[in-house]
């Protein structure tokens, strides 16, 4: 079964600078026994990062941006929870709900489908693990996968 290896050095670049991963292999994919399913670890873009802040970090991001017209960010304004990924040579922000934040965490830790699936439904019983993981796999914030 091929494996994507974990970071190989790219986890302490900064997402602007990390590596470009191989595509991802839905083929390898769709040859794991549905058995193992629960089993399987994913791996997230080495350009990406998971972040929750106390604070509103895309207004505070927005307001230092030179063609911003935002003079002000209320820091009481609430937590945020972000991916932060480099695609297509850009750095991207991008807000998550509470059940995609738990899932993209736990899967960032190395957790297996199971622990990011229970981690997801704790925070939202709705969350709908197979969509998550199919809009990522297709995003390129899912990379590669091993067990």
């Amino acid at each position: 079964m091929p494996i994507y290896p974990r970071c190989r050095g790219s986890c302490s670049k900064p997402v602007a600078r990390a590596d470009d991963p191989p595509a991802f292999n839905a083929q390898a994919l769709s040859q794991v026994p549905a058995a193992r399913y629960l089993e399987l670890r994913f791996v997230l873009h080495p350009a990406s990062r998971i972040v929750h802040s106390r604070y509103p970090i895309v207004a505070i991001w927005r307001l230092h941006q030179t063609n911003s017209s935002q003079e002000v960010v209320d820091l009481d304004a609430g937590a945020i929870r972000l991916l932060v990924i480099r695609r297509h040579q850009e750095v991207e922000l991008e807000p998550l709900s509470h059940g995609k934040y738990a899932m993209l965490s736990a899967l960032a830790a190395g957790d297996p489908l199971a622990a990011a699936a229970e981690a997801a439904f704790a925070v939202n019983p709705e969350f709908d693990i197979a969509r998550g993981l199919r809009d990522h796999v297709a995003r390129r914030t899912i990379v590669g996968f091993y067990f």
